[in-house]
Formats: C-alpha cells, sequence, structure tokens
C-alpha cells in the first residue's frame, strides 16, 4: 500500500508544480501542503523500500497510509478544480470580441472559484496538519534496521536498481537483437533487458518431452577415448516409463547412421517370479534383433502375457542347448580340480612357499617365477588359504606373507590356466607354461577376484580389475606389514595354522566358479549369436556400414533388478564391449540413491523424467553461474520442487522467478521450502499460494501495485499491452517526472510480469513482441484477495464492471447494474467526478436515443485522462471533447465517426491519438487543425492530412514515436517524406497508406518515376508499412506467355522503400506491404536490412509468378506472411532464410512452396482460405474468392515440413479426409482451429493421430460435438473449446497426459463435469461465460 499512497503524492506535488502559475490567490494554503506532502512522501518511499518479510505492514501503518493517500486524492481535486474555473484557455476565446464578451463572467467564476477553493484548502491544511500529528502520536515509525537485516530487505531488489539505472536507455519498443553466445540468460541478466535471445527462453519453454530427449544424446554421448562402455539411468514414475522408453528411442535412433537401438521391456518378457540373471537380459537382446520372434504387445491380458512369456522361456532353453554339451564337459574338469584340490597336503605347499626366493616383480611374473611351475589346482588352493587364514596366522607366517604379496600375480596366472583348462580340450602343464601370457582374459581374473577378493571386489567389472587389484593389494600388503610390526623373526617355527573349515570352503569356492563359468560360457554363446546378427544387419543397413560400436540397448526394468546387481548384469554386457556403445535402463525407483547405481562411476546423475526434472534442469542452466556454498543450492531446489509435486502450474512460477533474479541465497530457498513442508493438508490452492506469494514477494514495489491493479480485469480476459501500459501510467502506479520515462518503467513491469509467469503471454507479434496478457485465474484469486485489503478493488462496484473506471474513483454500481446506468447517472451523480480512466471498448451504447452520453462524459468528468471508445457505435464527437484538458489517450479505432469529427479537437495535452473506421473504404478521419499546438503527441495514427499545413503541423512534433497517415493527394506524399526528415531521431513506427488507383490526377511515365526523396531518412525506424495501390497500375503493362512483366515502371513502392530506407537503416525489424506492386529490386533492398525479422504481404501483384528466397538472403527474417497474391510458386533455396520460424499462408489455386524441409528453425505455419482476405487472379487482373482449401498443396507443404510443430487453420473449410492428412505430421504439437476451419459439425480424432499433440485450442462456430478415440492424442495436456453451442465432449478419459481444459461458452453439460471429476489427472478446469457488450 505504501507505493499506492506515495504515487497519490507524488501526483499531487506534480500537479502543485505544473499550476504554479494558476494557483495565485491560494499560494499560502498549497505551499503548506506541498510541503507536508513531501515530508510524506519521502516517509512512504521509505516504507515502500522497507517492507517486513510477509510483505505488508502492520495496521497501524496500512491505516495511516491509507489517510495518506485519501488526503493526496482530496488535494489533488481541490486543485484541479480550482485550476479549471480559473484558466483563461479553457473559457475564453482566442481573441476579439468573444473574448472581451467572456471576460466577465469568467472572472466571477474565477473568484468564486479561489473563494472556494481557499476554504477548501484551508480544511485540508488541517488534515494534513491532522494526518502528521497522527504519525506521531500514534507511533507510526520505520521498522528497525536490525528487524530489516534479519529479513535480508536493508537494500532494494537487484533488478529493482537495474530497472531504474536503465530506464532511460530501454525504450518501450526496442526488441533487442543479440547474438545466441551474447544471450543474457546464461549471464544472468534479468529477461527484460536481454532482448530477442533472451524472450525466446521465456516465451517458447521446454516441453517434458523436448528437455528428455534432449538430455538422453548428452547422458549417453560416449567419448571416444575412453574404452569402457557408458551407462546410464533415467527415472520414471510408474506408468510413465514406458513413455519414456519410447522417447529414449527416438531421440537416440533418430539420428541417421548412428546406432541400432534395442529395446528390452524386461516386465513384458521375463516372468516376475524368476530372477534376472544378466544370460536371461543377453538373450532378451538377441530376440529383439531376430525378425521371428514372439511379440508381446503392451494391451495383452495377464494370462496370455505369461503364456507368451513361458515361450520366450522355452525359446531361450532351446537355444542354450547348443552350449550344453561344452559347458558339462567343462564343469566334468572343474570336478576334477576340486578333488586335487582336496587331496593336496596343505602343509607342503606352503612349505614349499616358504622355502621360494621371492623374484616375482610386481607389473609382471618372469617366466622363471616359481608361481609359473604350478598347476591351476595348486594355485586356486593357495588363494583359498589366503583368504581363509586369519590375520593373526598370516602375520607369523612367512608363506601367507609371501602370498599376500604374489596375490595379483597369482590371479592372473589362475586366470589363465582356468581359460585354458575351460576352452581346450587338453593341454598339459608343460604346454601351459609355454602359452603362459598368451590367453589372458579379464573375464576370466574377474571371476578369480569375485570368488576370492573378500573386500573391494564388488563394483568393478573385468575392464577396470586390472587397474584397481593392484592398489587393492598394494593396501592389503600395507595392513599385512602393521600387523606384523613388532613380531620376532623365529615366531611361527611350527608352521602356519591351517583353517579348519578349509575343506568346507573348497566345495563352496569351487561351486562358485563352476557357477560362474557356466553364466560365462551360456553368455559368450549368446553374445556371438548377436554379433551374428549385428554383423548381418551392418552389411544390410549401409548407414550402420563401419560404425564403431553400433548398438545402444534401452533396458525397461519396472523398480529395481531381481536376482542380481547391475554391476553383474555391466560386467555382462562387456562381452559386446566392442559392438555395444551404452546401455540405458529406465527405473521407477524414487530413490536417487539407487537410480544412481545404473550409472557410470563417472558421476553423471541419472534423469528424471517427471516435470520436476523438467524445471530442475531449467533452474540449474539459469543458476550455473551462481552456484556457490550459500547460494542456489541444487538440493534445496530439488527439494522445493518434489514439495510442488505434482503441480506444475507451481514449479513453473518457482522456475520463472531464477530468470528475473539467478542468484538467490540459501537461507530464503530454505525459508520457502519449508513453508512448503508446513503446508496441510497438502492441496493445489495450498501450494500454489506459497509459491505465488513467494513470486509477489520478490516484485520491486512498484511492480507489484502495477501486478494488482489486474484484479479489475475479469478472469481470463486477454488484455492488450499498449492498454495496459498507458493505464498504469496514468493511474500513477509507475510514477516519473516525464511520461516517456514512465512508459519505459511500465514496459519493464510488463516485460517482469511475463518473466515471472505472473500473466502470461496471450498474442505475440511476428517479432516475438508480446502483444497482450492473460493473467491465470490462480495467480487472479490471490491478486484480488490483497487488491480488496488495499482497496484497489472496491467492493461496492461489481467487479464485472471495474475495467471500466480507475481505481479509487468512488463509483458505486452492482453486480445487476450495466455501463448505461453509470451514463444514465453521470450527470447528476458524477458531476466533476475525480475519475482518470474510462473504458468503454465495445459498448453498444451509444444509439440514436444516447447520443447525448458522450456529450455528458465530455462535460462532467472534466479530470479524464484516459478515453477509450474503440468498438461503439459512436458516430460522432461534440465539440464539448475539448473539455477534458487532462485527456492524454483518446482512441476511436473501428468506429463508424465521421472525417471531420477530429478537424477541431484541441487537446494540448494529448499524447496519443488513435483512429481507424470501422470500414477501410468510408475514410480515414482528419489531422486536428491545431495538431502543431499538441506537443505531447507520441502516437498518432490512422489520420488523413487536409493540407500541407497538417503535415508541418506534424513535423513539429518532437516526441511523435508512432505515425500512422492517409495520403488523400499525390503531392502531399513528398511533403510527409520531408517532414518525417523532422522527425528521424525519434520516429519508430511509420504506416503509409496510399490512395487508390482511382483517385490519382497523373501518370508518370515509365521512366521518369516519382521523384520521391526523404532528406533525412528516420535512424530509430523499427516499422515500415505501407498499403496502397501503386500508379503504374494505370499504365498498360506488357506481359509475356507466362503471365510475366516484360516492362516495369516504377511505383510508389519501389521509391518509397529506396527513400525511406536510404543508408541502409541498421533498426528496422518488420516491413508490411498491402495492395501494392513488388517488384524484384523491391526484394533485394529488403534481403538486405541486416535486423528485419517480420515480412508481411498482404494483396500484393509480383512482377514474377515465382518468388525465390535465395542463399545468404533475408539472414534475420524469423516470421513471413503471404495473403492474396498472383505467385504461384515460393521457393527457399539452400541455406535461405535460416532463421525463419514462422510462415502464414492463404492458399490459392496453384500456389506452391518448395524448400520448406531447408528451414532447420521453422515451427509454426498458419494456413487460411481465401475467403480470409480474397485472391488476385493473375489472368483478369482482379480478386476472386476461392471455395476451399487446396488440397494437393496442403498434402505438398506436409509432406515436406515435417519438422512443424504448431499449425493454425483459419476459414480453411477443411473435410474430415483433410484433418485426418494433418493427423499424420508427426510432430504437431500445437493445433488450432478457428473460424470456419472445419465444415462438419462431428469432430473425431481417431487412434494414432496426433501423436505429439499437446495443446488443442477450438473456436470454430460449426463444431458442435468433439470426442476422442482410445489411442489418440496420447500427449494432448491442454484443451480449449469456445463455442456457443456445445452439444458434447466425450471419451475425455482416453486423453492420459490431460492437465487443463478451458470452456468459453453459456453451458457446459453435467456429463462433461462428472468426466472431468473422474479422470485420472486432477484436471484444471476453467468456465468462462462469453461476454455480452453493453
Amino acid at each position: 500500500m505504501a507505493e499506492l499512497a506515495s504515487g497519490a503524492v507524488s501526483s499531487l506535488l506534480r500537479v502543485i508544480g505544473n499550476e504554479a502559475r494558476l494557483l495565485r490567490g491560494v499560494e499560502e494554503h498549497v505551499q503548506f501542503i506541498k510541503e507536508e506532502m513531501q515530508s510524506m512522501n519521502s516517509f512512504l518511499l521509505h516504507l515502500a523500500r522497507t517492507a517486513p518479510p510477509g510483505g505488508e505492514h502492520d495496521e497501524q501503518v496500512r491505516t495511516w497510509m491509507g489517510q495518506v493517500r485519501l488526503l493526496a486524492t482530496d488535494c489533488s481535486s481541490c486543485i484541479d478544480r480550482y485550476v479549471y474555473f480559473s484558466s483563461s484557455d479553457i473559457h475564453l476565446g482566442r481573441g476579439g470580441l468573444r473574448r472581451f464578451l467572456l471576460w466577465a463572467p469568467w472572472f466571477l467564476n474565477k473568484t468564486v472559484a479561489q473563494h472556494r477553493a481557499a476554504v477548501e484548502l484551508r480544511a485540508l491544511k488541517e488534515r494534513a496538519r491532522e494526518v502528521g500529528e497522527r504519525r506521531q502520536r500514534y507511533d507510526v515509525r520505520i521498522p528497525e534496521k536490525h528487524h530489516l537485516a534479519e529479513a535480508g530487505l536493508t537494500s532494494p531488489l537487484p533488478w529493482a536498481e537495474a530497472d531504474a539505472d536503465d530506464a532511460a536507455g530501454v525504450d518501450e519498443e526496442d526488441d533487442f537483437v543479440l547474438r545466441d553466445d551474447q544471450s543474457g540468460v546464461a549471464q544472468g541478466m534479468p529477461p527484460h533487458l536481454l532482448g530477442h535471445a533472451g524472450r525466446v527462453a521465456i516465451l517458447k519453454p521446454r516441453t517434458l518431452d523436448d528437455y528428455f530427449q534432449s538430455k538422453v544424446p548428452e547422458l549417453m554421448a560416449r567419448d571416444d577415448s575412453d574404452d569402457t562402455m557408458v551407462s546410464a539411468a533415467v527415472m520414471a514414475a510408474p506408468g510413465a516409463d514406458q513413455e519414456a522408453v519410447d522417447l529414449a528411442w527416438e531421440a537416440l535412433a533418430v539420428e541417421e547412421g548412428r546406432h541400432t537401438v534395442v529395446v528390452v521391456d524386461i516386465p513384458r518378457v521375463h516372468m516376475t517370479f524368476q530372477p534376472l540373471r544378466p544370460t536371461d537380459i543377453l538373450y532378451y537382446i538377441l530376440r529383439e534383433l531376430q525378425p521371428d520372434m514372439v511379440e508381446v504387445t503392451r494391451e495383452e491380458e495377464l494370462y496370455w502375457l505369461l503364456k507368451k512369456q513361458e515361450k520366450i522361456e522355452r525359446a531361450k532353453e532351446s537355444l542354450l542347448l547348443g552350449i550344453s554339451q561344452k559347458v558339462q564337459e567343462a564343469m566334468a574338469k572343474l570336478d576334477k580340480i576340486k578333488k586335487d584340490i582336496q587331496d593336496k597336503d596343505k602343509h607342503k605347499l606352503l612349505g614349499d612357499v616358504e622355502e621360494t626366493q621371492d623374484d616375482c616383480e610386481p607389473d609382471q611374473p618372469k617366466e622363471d617365477c616359481p608361481l609359473v611351475q604350478k598347476p591351476i589346482d595348486e594355485l586356486l588352493l593357495l588363494l583359498l588359504l589366503l583368504q581363509s587364514a586369519a590375520p593373526p596366522d598370516q602375520a607369523r607366517s612367512k608363506a601367507m606373507r609371501k602370498l599376500a604379496t604374489w596375490r595379483d600375480h597369482i590371479f592372473r596366472i589362475a586366470a589363465e590356466r582356468l581359460k585354458m583348462l575351460v576352452e581346450f580340450e587338453a593341454v598339459d602343464l608343460a604346454q601351459q607354461q609355454q602359452l603362459q601370457g598368451k590367453f589372458y582374459d579379464a573375464r576370466y581374473k574377474y571371476i578369480m577376484v569375485k570368488v576370492f577378493l573378500k573386500a573391494g571386489g564388488s563394483g568393478t567389472g573385468p575392464q577396470e580389475q586390472d587397474s584397481t587389484v593392484a592398489g587393492q593389494i598394494k593396501e592389503m600388503i600395507s595392513n599385512v606389514r602393521e600387523m606384523i610390526h613388532g613380531v620376532q623373526e623365529g615366531q611361527g617355527r611350527d608352521g602356519p595354522v591351517i583353517p579348519q573349515d578349509v575343506f568346507a570352503e573348497t566345495e563352496k569356492k569351487m561351486e562358485q566358479i563352476k557357477r560362474m563359468i557356466q553364466d560365462l560360457m551360456e553368455n559368450k554363446w549368446i553374445t556371438d549369436k548377436i554379433v551374428d546378427n549385428l554383423c548381418s544387419k551392418n552389411i544390410d543397413d549401409d548407414h550402420l556400414r563401419g560404425i564403431n560400436r553400433p548398438m545402444l540397448v534401452i533396458l525397461r526394468i519396472g523398480e529395481k533388478i531381481n536376482g542380481s546387481t547391475w554391476e553383474e548384469n555391466r560386467y555382462a554386457l562387456t562381452l559386446l564391449m566392442e559392438h555395444v556403445a551404452g546401455a540405458l535402463v529406465v527405473t521407477t525407483t524414487k530413490s536417487t540413491h539407487q537410480a544412481r547405481e545404473y550409472c557410470d562411476p563417472k558421476a553423471k546423475e541419472p534423469i528424471e523424467f517427471s516435470p520436476v526434472g523438467l524445471y530442475y534442469d531449467t533452474v540449474l542452466q539459469l543458476t550455473s553461474r551462481h552456484k556457490n556454498q550459500d547460494c542456489c543450492s541444487p538440493k534445496i531446489i530439488r527439494g522445493i520442487l518434489h514439495e510442488c509435486e505434482p503441480y506444475e502450474f507451481c514449479m513453473k512460477i518457482f522456475a520463472h522467478t531464477f530468470y528475473a533474479k539467478p542468484k538467490r541465497s540459501n537461507e530464503e530457498l530454505s525459508k520457502l521450502c519449508s513453508n512448503l513442508q508446513g503446508v496441510s493438508p497438502k492441496s493445489f490452492a495450498n501450494v500454489a499460494l506459497k509459491v505465488i506469494k513467494f513470486a509477489y514477494n520478490d516484485l520491486p514495489k512498484e511492480y507489484k501495485s502495477c501486478l494488482l491493479y489486474l484484479a479489475i480485469f475479469p478472469q481470463g480476459c486477454n488484455i492488450r499491452r499498449s492498454t495496459l501500459i498507458a493505464r498504469w501510467v496514468i493511474e500513477g502506479l509507475i510514477t516519473t517526472d516525464e511520461w516517456p520515462t514512465s512508459v519505459r518503467r511500465a514496459e519493464q513491469c510488463f516485460d517482469t510480469l511475463i518473466d515471472r509467469w505472473l500473466v502470461y503471454p496471450g498474442d505475440i507479434g511476428g517479432t516475438g513482441k508480446v502483444k497482450s496478457c492473460i493473467v491465470d485465474d490462480r495467480v487472479h484469486k490471490f491478486i484480488t484477495m490483497i487488491a480488496k485489503k488495499q482497496h484497489i478493488v472496491d467492493t461496492r462496484l461489481s467487479l464485472k464492471l471495474a475495467h471500466h473506471f480507475s481505481i479509487f474513483s468512488d463509483i458505486r454500481l452492482r453486480l445487476s447494474d450495466k455501463i448505461e446506468n453509470f451514463l444514465q447517472m453521470l450527470s447528476k451523480l458524477y458531476h466533476f467526478s475525480q475519475l482518470k480512466v474510462l473504458d468503454l471498448e465495445g459498448c453498444k451504447c451509444f444509439g440514436k436515443k444516447n447520443k447525448h452520453y458522450l456529450k455528458d462524459i465530455c462535460c462532467n468528468l472534466l479530470l479524464l485522462k484516459y478515453l477509450n471508445l474503440k468498438d461503439t457505435d459512436i458516430i460522432e464527437l461534440p465539440i464539448e471533447i475539448n473539455n477534458l484538458h487532462e485527456l492524454e489517450v483518446l482512441d476511436i479505432r473501428q468506429t463508424n465517426v465521421r472525417q471531420s469529427a477530429t478537424r477541431k479537437i484541441r487537446l494540448l495535452k494529448l499524447k496519443r491519438l488513435l483512429t481507424g473506421h470501422i470500414d477501410p473504404c468510408a475514410g480515414s478521419v482528419l489531422v486536428p487543425e491545431k495538431i502543431g499546438k499538441m506537443e505531447d503527441m507520441e502516437v498518432l495514427l490512422g489520420v488523413k492530412p487536409w493540407n500541407g499545413e497538417d503535415l508541418k503541423g506534424i513535423g513539429r512534433l518532437c516526441h511523435l514515436r508512432k505515425l500512422g497517415v492517409v495520403i488523400s493527394k499525390d503531392s502531399n506524399l513528398q511533403d510527409l517524406l520531408h517532414e518525417i526528415g523532422n522527425l528521424y531521431e525519434k520516429l519508430k513506427s511509420l504506416s503509409i497508406t496510399l490512395p487508390p488507383a482511382t483517385e490519382l490526377k497523373s501518370t508518370p511515365s515509365s521512366t521518369e518515376g516519382y521523384g520521391l526523396n526523404c532528406p533525412y531518412p528516420p535512424k530509430a525506424l523499427k516499422t515500415l508499412s505501407i498499403n496502397g495501390t501503386t500508379k503504374m497500375e494505370l499504365l498498360p503493362l506488357k506481359t509475356n506467355e507466362n503471365n510475366q512483366l516484360t516492362e516495369l515502371p516504377l511505383s510508389y513502392t519501389t521509391e518509397l522503400l529506396q527513400s525511406l530506407l536510404a543508408n541502409g537503416t541498421k533498426q528496422l525489424t518488420k516491413v508490411a506491404l498491402r495492395n501494392t506492386l513488388l517488384s524484384h529490386k523491391d526484394m533485394e533492398v529488403l534481403s538486405k536490412l541486416p535486423m528485419l525479422r517480420s515480412v508481411r504481404f498482404r494483396q500484393v501483384r509480383y512482377t514474377e509468378t515465382r518468388l525465390t528466397f535465395k542463399k545468404d538472403e533475408f539472414k534475420t527474417l524469423e516470421y513471413f506472411l503471404l495473403n492474396g497474391s498472383n505467385m504461384t510458386d515460393i521457393i527457399f533455396d539452400d541455406e535461405a532464410t535460416c532463421k525463419l520460424e514462422k510462415i502464414v499462408l492463404s492458399l490459392g489455386d496453384g500456389l506452391k512452396l518448395s524448400g520448406v524441409n531447408k528451414l532447420p528453425r521453422l515451427e509454426e505455419i498458419e494456413l487460411s482460405d481465401n475467403n480470409f482476405s480474397g485472391s488476385y487472379n493473375r489472368s483478369a487482373g482482379t480478386t476472386t474468392i476461392a471455395t476451399n482449401i487446396n488440397k494437393k498443396m496442403l498434402l505438398s507443404l506436409l509432406d515436406d515440413a515435417k519438422q512443424i510443430t504448431k499449425v493454425t487453420l483459419r476459414s480453411a473449410m477443411l473435410k474430415l479426409e483433410d484433418l485426418q492428412i494433418l493427423a499424420k505430421m508427426p510432430n504437431v504439437r500445437r493445433l488450432m482451429l478457428l473460424e470456419k476451419s472445419y465444415d462438419e459439425s462431428q469432430l473425431t480424432f481417431n487412434k494414432n493421430e496426433f501423436p505429439k499433440l499437446n495443446v488443442l485450442i477450438v473456436n470454430c462456430p460449426g463444431i458442435t460435438q468433439i470426442s476422442f478415440t482410445a489411442g489418440s492424442c496420447p500427449k494432448l495436456e491442454k484443451f480449449v473449446w469456445t463455442s456457443t453451442k456445445m452439444e458434447s465432449l466425450s471419451s475425455i478419459g482416453n486423453l492420459p497426459r490431460l492437465k487443463e481444459i478451458e470452456f468459453k461458452g453459456e453451458f457446459i453439460s453435467k456429463e462433461v463435469k462428472e468426466d472431468i471429476n473422474k479422470h485420472k489427472n486432477r484436471i484444471y478446469f476453467t468456465h468462462y461465460k462469453l461476454e455480452n457488450k453493453d
């Protein structure tokens, strides 16, 4: 509330300063009030900066601030009334007899007004004194500093300071263009200072699928210098793991020429009651590579699933019969080894070890090493004795100490002996000694280590053992040396002690070796089959030929692997090391620690396939430059997101707070986390309240008031940016000394609210600028609650009417009242009202009987600053409009106001005059006669100059930023260009409407041109629009048989472009041409503009039938619109328009697009029938109407543009078969059906249609029934349907991902509401009734 009171006081001080000359006679009272208000304002500003942690001061402080605000408002009203009645400029004529005759009445009124003002100001003076004394009487004071320090609020917010510092340098129209490597998000800058690069990250957020599919290849990427197999994990919620598998397969298999991706669905192919062994996994991989495998579908019933699992198990056993004979032979050999070990004399063997010289080197034993001479049974027995001996025995025995030193050598030699024994028929000891070192196999050494190494052996595969065992043995040797420290040399004379259980251990260890050998042999048998399949696949598939490690494995395991560890399964996969690049495990476990066990030892974290994972990754990217022990703790951030689960809206709000302020202390994050943990019961409303409050409290104080102001607009209302900016400034919510500075600050505020997702974008322009915003219902409820406390929302004024008026207006209207009730009471109850804003857009209440309403407004609301009459039924402006001396914004667009209605307007404070007839053919209104005296004018649109003096007057408007003029005489065009030269530093938007060809009186020859010249082309120009038929169409045009022009005279378009864009303006971002001739030379001029991002062609006639975008042309173009043209072909060459993101087309007969597949960034396309705007008939040179969309064009376009993700259809009159064509597009995620885009009443989505659709928007009057069959739109999350007649919506239960439904219409059936409540998801349902304008 402090900022509201401060705004009111600041407005009063500005009025006193501006009107000081007219306040003579009441100077004493005014001076006292001014000084008192200055002191109060300083105190209020300090209160605004030092709000407590909860965001609100105590009740005592709020009451006092409310009194100050009311006092400032009353003072301002008193001074305004006095100034109005005292002003001679208002009440006297310009001179002559009229001024003389009116002087006496005016002087009398002035004297009366002065007396009345003196009385009122005397009373206000006493009130001001009393308010000041009341603050001291009730001890209203500034919060103590140590309390502020505890709250972390001793300094203003970082971006609040940045806003103030950069206010003078950031213009409301600026769309900064940064290179990708200059993105301010990565550098921690606030997004509203980032420009275009930062806006993309906010306005085009990643979907869950996008995030996941970008992370999977990154996680599975293998370093070519590293021989190890990549291992990674994905955590998914139960029921979502299959979707994660499908997305991972797409992400890994989409790269042509990379890998064969094998998916093993363990729960589908493996019996749950059986342990899962590595052999099973290898077999399941093999069956996926075989074309005749037993197919298991997801929809099968449990009985048939078990039957097929049994069949798969029998097929595996049948395959292993091929290796069973060799396995039996190997087992027999191992049984003989076991018997030999049991028959050995252990004491003699250890004695031989004691007498053996210690000549084995650490790295590799020599050929004469005594270990080489020993057979396999003795080596295994030595390992067994060493493992079984107690530590004291190892310390006392010299043999044990030697064995501890030689352990690694024993492992290596025993592994070689074991491989020779298993894989060769008969090799005697002499042959084994000769082949020593040639048969080393890490897999056999892995068996030795697993069986005989007590600690540290688990967790490493064979490829790691060579590097880790040596270290373990060194550590063991060190331990043994410590144990024998102080033991004398003569100890142990009786020989080593043989453990009593050595014989039982022999049985146990040999059985373990036999089991591992059997698994190894079976695994080797299956891997050989897999390799054979891969080799044949490589031969058949050219894209796999010559690829190193061509296979990736995806394992869906459920919650965990039963019966074996991941280390054992990973070891089995290393048998395919030369062929497998990596394995991705998809699990439903909630334990990050457990999922991390499936990942590489290289500290790669598992991916979380959920909204928590998406927003966690987003926040980490934003905070990557700010993480330290005191800031942005990932653990706390993840904890907050988990507390928000499953409410994605809350996660999004939280994540967007980091766009505005990436660096956040762990203290404030911990506080939010603890607040969320304390929520009880944990409902969406309670969690959302905490998160929205966190985002709200983080706003600068000035921006909080602007957000609360939105509570006066109806829920779901699409609020125009320009409307909101003007109203914020006029209401005093953004207060600076100058209007342009206030506008810039308001623009920054708007962008900040978008960045934080406290409001979300409605309409987005071609250059990415947000044109309107919508307040989410959940945010609207929150701000309405606070706005009522601060009296921004007046409970005496109906909420449905509040947006028509300014806040604090003291207007009382009931819920049953209409805006017409206010207009009827205007002259009786609201004479000289304090009302500053009156927004009557769309109100049809100024009919024949009610023409006086507008006159009443002008005569009674004398302090009005904002008057919006857009889309009303007014036909004239009364002369009393000039009574509104404070008026700053006047909007009469889309009305039937007569051309001369604006001629006599003389409003010296007017800053924005927006005009435009509802029927463009009816003509435009005239430029006000005294336009040159309206020096504050910034926006002047839709006006027509009556003579050259009007254009000269426009040239004197030094603050003019936007200009839209209609040229009625050919001689005025050069005069306009001359005056534009006077505005070259400020003018940023220019719209020129040229006269129809039939109105022109002369036609130059084809060679002489028009002599157009702009002496000083506007260097700050960003938007250029040219609308009008050119002179050249009056000339006889010569065409060839292909309808191409053979002689081309100059046209207005060409000369205008050359004149306005002389010297190559560097700021132009948008160009729109309508009803003009377009030449190849024009395209060359446009293609060289360095910052051009949007091009719109409507009803243009191109001098060729083919439009080609060539390489290195239009390098920055992002938006292209073509609506009605004689063109037959549009071609995109390689590397042309590489940044093009959206194409809008009206599909006329024969129009073809080529090369759309060469546009890497193209993601959105909008198609309309020519009924929407008309098309140009090439043969007749006239405009014709097509009956429906060009289906051949649609087929061709959709087949080429497979990268398209957003499709909008407008007035296309699609048939069911056309929609089915559209449904086959693989990547469509957003579909909008607008106006008459579908010509049937029943809209049905069938199985396998729109597989990736996320958002569906239907605003087509003809559609009354919508249904979704099972398997259709499986990823649809948001559905919006606008209709006056909704008959049925069926089968929404078939939409597994549906989260949000929005209906705009009068009636929703009970059945639909029941279906929404029965849906397995917690669907957020919103119903807006269509508004009827008064």
